[in-house]
């Protein structure tokens, strides 16, 4: 991009009055027109560039500051790390107290069933074992009492539940042979005395309208024997003539 040379000439004017300015602060002879001599600008630029310098030095110096501080955080974090690292190798450590207390605990029953043990070092394995085994026996003796009482408790519900299961079909079952036998004779009765009754009924009936049918025959002179059955056709006319007899009202 071309640069116009009224914009240069100010630059120049302007850089030129910086300069003079500088010089009569610095207590150098400058005049006041025409051209600088070129020690005095080489003076002026030096110092322009000490200033900057002395500027920049702080900033430097927080940069310097601010990575010290980042590196020191990352150092710190790093050394955090590995010491949480180690942490659980402690625990390792610290969880044998139980061998320890495991062990005591064999030696002291192993003394008491007359058994030779070291007091110190590693205990034989036959003898861990026999150990094992008598701790199993006594959970299994701890255990078997409350086995059986529960299974007691088991039986004493079950057993109410059984008898009352057994009142309940008996008293079920009863009704069914004092019922249903009582019912059959009485309708087996019934129903023979009401056949009887209305054969007893027919054999009246007949008897009365045979007597009938004799005394009218006997009335009309005509002959019909005391005894044995009437002939049907005196039977006839008699119901003939009965139809033909007005009907007495009342």
């Amino acid at each position: 991009m071309a640069v116009s040379p009224r914009n240069s000439e100010g630059s120049a004017k302007k850089s030129s009055r910086e300069i003079r300015e500088w010089a009569i602060g610095a207590g150098r002879e400058v005049s006041s027109r025409g051209r600088i001599p070129a020690e005095l600008e080489q003076a002026f630029h030096d110092a322009q560039a000490k200033k900057v310098q002395t500027k920049s030095a702080p900033v430097k110096k927080a940069a310097a500051k601010k990575t010290v501080a980042t590196k020191a955080a990352a150092e710190k974090t790093a050394v955090k790390k590995p010491a949480a690292a180690k942490a659980p190798v402690k625990r390792e450590v610290v969880s044998t107290a139980p061998a320890k207390k495991s062990s005591r605990e064999i030696r002291e029953w192993a003394i008491g069933e007359g058994r030779e043990v070291s007091s110190r070092g590693r205990i034989p394995a036959e003898l861990e074992q026999a150990f094992h085994d008598a701790q199993a026996k006594k959970v299994q003796a701890k255990t078997a009492p409350a086995k059986k009482a529960a299974v007691k408790k088991i039986v004493a519900k079950n057993a109410p539940a059984r008898k009352t299961a057994v009142k309940k079909a008996a008293v079920t079952k009863v009704p069914a042979k004092t019922t249903t036998p009582g019912k059959t004779p009485a309708r087996r009765v019934a129903a023979k005395t009401t056949a009887a009754e209305k054969t007893a009924v027919k054999m009246v009936s007949a008897k009365k309208s045979s007597r009938e049918i004799r005394e009218w025959a006997i009335g009309e002179g005509r002959e019909v024997s005391p005894r044995g059955r009437i002939s049907a056709e005196i039977e006839q006319a008699f119901r003939d003539a009965q139809a033909q007899m007005p009907v007495a009202v009342g």
